[in-house]
């Protein structure tokens, strides 16, 4: 019993005017579910909690049901852009969220290059992160435009189902990798780890299957930015891709003998008391991305992260 009053934090006003009464909205990507009992306005919407939980800052809303009308670069995107651009050295990557349109999203994007006059050699990579059912229906025009391309299984699994999400992510990486793009598949590959020092075994089968369909990073979320163990979940990615990268050659083959179907590779190890960390990854292709936050964001946290085997930082503006 009780009343409480929130303000109203939803940059994306297009979301709440594609609304209407029974339209379903998904918090934190699924783990809550709201329905709207009423439309009090373009701005504010009346709902129903059918699956609750504890409701935090900066968590993605989806409306599965809707297309939603709106610009891919928000106002503090531009922002952001503008910021990133300007450095010197420029960052390798810029990310565009939800871009569904036929190119014109990251449009966007590159007329802000244009309009600062950015040369060639030090423009980022763009990359979309394919989260809605839309951007499948215009990949080609997303993907001549990019020279990247994420596949965000987050958003993706609660727009599109999350029992598609696996054969969606064979699909882009296979599409993106036809078009030479640089491919990130993104979100939970370690989840476990946000609360846990070793990864599951479902975790790693997932970091295995990436790295055969083709992938070419692996990217941690909540495991390096907040979670308890970061440094071990760098490793453990790290070490997971490296194995997996070890065999591939030999999927297209018949069934090794067993004594030769495993090479154990050198044991990854953190000693912190001397804050020393040792890995071998001279041999390992695919990329490690880490998402900077507040577990891992300090000048003391990056260099182990980099020694960890992180390949690529990325800041969430």
């Amino acid at each position: 019993p009780g009343r409480i009053t929130m303000k109203p934090t939803l940059e994306q006003k297009a979301l709440i005017r594609a609304c209407q009464a029974g339209t379903v909205l998904l918090i934190e990507d699924g783990l809550m579910e709201v329905k709207v009992t009423e439309k009090v306005s373009d701005a504010e919407l009346k709902v129903q909690i059918t699956r609750g939980g504890k409701l935090k800052a900066r968590k993605g809303v989806n409306v599965p049901d809707c297309e939603i009308d709106c610009a891919a670069l928000t106002a503090k995107d531009i922002e952001d852009a503008e910021y990133l651009l300007a450095l010197d050295p420029p960052c390798e990557y810029i990310c565009v969220s939800f871009a569904a349109q036929k190119g014109q999203d990251l449009q966007e994007l590159i007329d802000i290059m244009d309009r600062m006059r950015i040369p060639a050699e030090k423009r980022p990579k763009i990359c979309p992160k394919i989260e809605k059912p839309q951007a499948f229906t215009n990949i080609e025009g997303i993907i001549e435009k990019s020279q990247a391309l994420m596949v965000a299984r987050g958003d993706l699994g609660v727009e599109l189902g999350v029992y598609r999400v696996p054969f969606a992510q064979k699909l882009l990486i296979t599409r993106a990798k036809q078009a030479g793009l640089f491919v990130i598949t993104a979100t939970q590959m370690v989840e476990s780890m946000i609360e846990n020092p070793v990864p599951t075994r479902a975790e790693v089968s997932d970091l295995a299957n990436a790295v055969w369909d083709g992938t070419d990073a692996v990217m941690l979320s909540g495991e390096a930015a907040s979670g308890k163990y970061p440094l071990e979940a760098v490793m453990a990615e790290a070490s997971a891709v490296r194995e997996a990268e070890s065999v591939k050659h030999r999927l297209r083959r018949a069934c090794p003998p067993v004594e030769n179907a495993l090479v154990v590779p050198p044991r990854l190890h953190v000693d912190m008391g001397n804050k020393k960390l040792e890995t071998n990854d001279a041999l390992r292709k695919t990329k490690v991305v880490a998402s900077l936050g507040p577990a891992s964001w300090s000048e003391e946290m990056i260099p182990k992260m980099i020694l960890a085997g992180t390949d690529i930082f990325r800041l969430n503006c």
